[in-house]
């Protein structure tokens, strides 16, 4: 097995996602590789990060998307925040945000794949033919050592919401 076979891995990133030991690779759209003890990876020690509900009579479709990585609710293991976007069928998109703690918790390779720890709704429901999408970016912005994360949300009618998240402890 491959883990260029991965259709989601167009983008990847590294982070100490299940111990501070082992460096693992997470892709654009939330699969992680586990390395093994000599740093390899292979599809068949990986694990995905699930959305937080099956589609439902009401969604036709749910997509998660990874935007942020950082020691967050502890400072030995990566968390990850990820965005969740699921179309209605009334033709209406929503936003949520989900926070995948990192530590045993990710470390789950069965099928169904890593649930959420936490939940927040953004606030966001828009036509879904007029949502463009998002984009984030991270960096230590205020001199203390730790990754903040600036995300922005825009439509195709140049209508944008701006979320920063200051991370400080505790989460």
């Amino acid at each position: 097995s491959s883990i260029l076979q991965d259709p989601g891995f167009s983008q990847f990133h590294q982070g100490h996602f299940r111990s501070p030991k082992y460096l693992d690779l997470i892709s654009n759209l939330g699969t992680i590789y586990f390395a093994d003890e000599n740093g390899f990876y292979d599809s068949s020690r990986s694990t995905y990060l699930s959305g937080t509900l099956l589609p439902r009579d009401s969604q036709i479709d749910i997509y998660v998307y990874i935007f942020y990585f950082a020691k967050l609710t502890n400072d030995s293991v990566d968390d990850i925040f990820a965005i969740e976007r699921r179309n209605n069928k009334d033709f209406t998109s929503e936003l949520y945000l989900l926070l995948y703690k990192g530590g045993d918790s990710v470390s789950n390779t069965s099928p169904r794949g890593v649930y959420p720890s936490e939940i927040l709704s953004l606030g966001i429901t828009q036509n879904r033919d007029t949502m463009d999408g998002f984009q984030m970016t991270q960096g230590d912005f205020r001199g203390t050592g730790r990754q903040d994360a600036i995300l922005e949300v825009f439509t195709y009618r140049n209508e944008f919401a701006l979320f920063y998240y200051k991370n400080d402890q505790p989460f």
